[in-house]
């Protein structure tokens, strides 16, 4: 019995050797507090997304992202009209002048009122999510979180990429870029366009 239990404990040792290592995992950078720095060096609860992750989970609208990030749920109420929740602080007062709790940003650039922050999720470089009140990095507006989305880059290598997407009921989407410069200038354009018959 004993023998038995001495050869097994001998091959899950030998198997275990066996086993190759885990992958070295990469820093993961934010920049929740206007400078870049590793994520487990910001003290606040912060989800960040980079381009990679987003186009292997096919986060590619708003609900997507709120479907992916625990604590934050985004829906499109009408075409210009989308509804933020972070951790049960919400913004659904529906009028364009009213301030926003929770702050949207797009490169930077304050979009938190609710006519104007419904942004394609098209050619993304980080999404990040920072929860809990934010107003001394985000502003007044943001009592229970912002969502601070940063476009792609133009790069000095010329590339470009083309999808093209069907489906039922007339779905069609069509998305893709180029990018290219020298070391004076870069440029990048990006463009996409879907449509669906309902």
């Amino acid at each position: 019995m004993h023998s038995q239990k001495y050869q097994l404990a001998c091959l899950t040792l030998a198997l275990t050797a066996a086993l190759p290592l885990p992958a070295q995992i990469d820093e993961i950078l934010v920049t929740a507090q206007m400078r870049e720095q590793p994520v487990e060096e910001v003290p606040v609860a912060v989800t960040s997304f980079d381009r990679k992750f987003m186009q292997l989970h096919r986060v590619n609208s708003l609900e997507a992202l709120g479907d992916a990030t625990p604590g934050l749920i985004i829906q499109e109420q009408s075409p210009n009209n989308p509804g933020y929740v972070i951790r049960g602080i919400s913004t659904d007062e529906g009028s364009p002048v009213d301030a926003a709790r929770i702050s949207v940003f797009l490169n930077g650039a304050d979009i938190s009122r609710n006519r104007a922050s419904l942004v394609e999720m098209h050619d993304i470089a980080r999404v990040e999510v920072v929860k809990g009140p934010q107003a001394t990095l985000f502003g007044t507006a943001a009592s229970g979180g912002a969502i601070s989305i940063s476009t792609s880059l133009p790069e000095r290598e010329f590339g470009g990429r083309l999808r093209l997407e069907a489906g039922n009921f007339g779905y069609r989407r069509i998305e893709g870029m180029a990018t290219g410069g020298n070391q004076t200038w870069q440029g990048r354009l990006a463009f996409l366009a879907s449509d669906r018959e309902g």
